[in-house]
């Protein structure tokens, strides 16, 4: 996934976080060949956490390796 694919996934997931109830806890996995979680634990709706996913977000690129087995 690259070019456009990538930043409407990015946009979706923007969109989804920032649409989440109050006091609901998230967190986002990156995956590919391999995965890695944004947090070690999920965390709880507030401000600092969201922005910090949103910073993260903006910084991720399609470069975990293919999905395919």
């Amino acid at each position: 996934m690259g070019g456009s694919r990538i930043e409407k996934a990015k946009n979706a997931l923007i969109l989804f976080i920032k649409s989440l109830p109050i006091d609901s806890y998230f967190n986002v996995v990156s995956f590919g060949s391999n995965f890695q979680p944004l947090f070690k634990k999920s965390e709880r709706n507030q401000l600092s956490s969201v922005n910090h996913a949103l910073q993260e977000i903006s910084k991720m690129t399609a470069d975990m390796g293919g999905t395919e087995i």
